[in-house]
């Protein structure tokens, strides 16, 4: 990867981190109303349900952005967090957080047993 390719990378990862950190500044939008009857609850509890999921997935997301970042500024960015070969760069530029190549994620799939670094799984 050119260092070219590296700064634009990076510049993806800081605006998805910018993105992320807004959304997660949202968490007063989360309803929490109490109503009497159940059916005047389940609306707000469907829409609870899905803010809480949308700050869980963003949240680890973030973690992970944050990872790359700093993988980005230690000269690990883009290496395979499993197999230490490089991430294609078709991949990081489709998931500029990936910490995995294309083939270990196939392997896990099939069951084999990874040797994932306990940072990595951290998430």
């Amino acid at each position: 990867m050119t260092p070219l390719q590296l700064e634009g990378l990076k510049r993806k990862l800081e605006t998805s981190q910018k993105d992320l950190c807004a959304s997660l500044q949202n968490l007063g939008s989360i309803p929490v109303k109490r109503t009497p009857d159940l059916t005047d609850a389940a609306d707000p509890a469907g829409k609870r349900d899905i803010a809480m999921w949308s700050l869980d997935s963003n949240s680890v997301r973030l973690k992970l952005v944050k990872q790359a970042l700093s993988r980005a500024t230690d000269g690990t960015y883009g290496c395979c967090l499993n197999c230490d070969e490089q991430i294609s760069l078709t991949r990081l530029a489709a998931l500029p957080h990936a910490i995995l190549c294309v083939t270990c994620p196939q392997e896990e799939d099939l069951g084999r047993n990874l040797n994932f670094p306990k940072e990595a799984m951290s998430v």
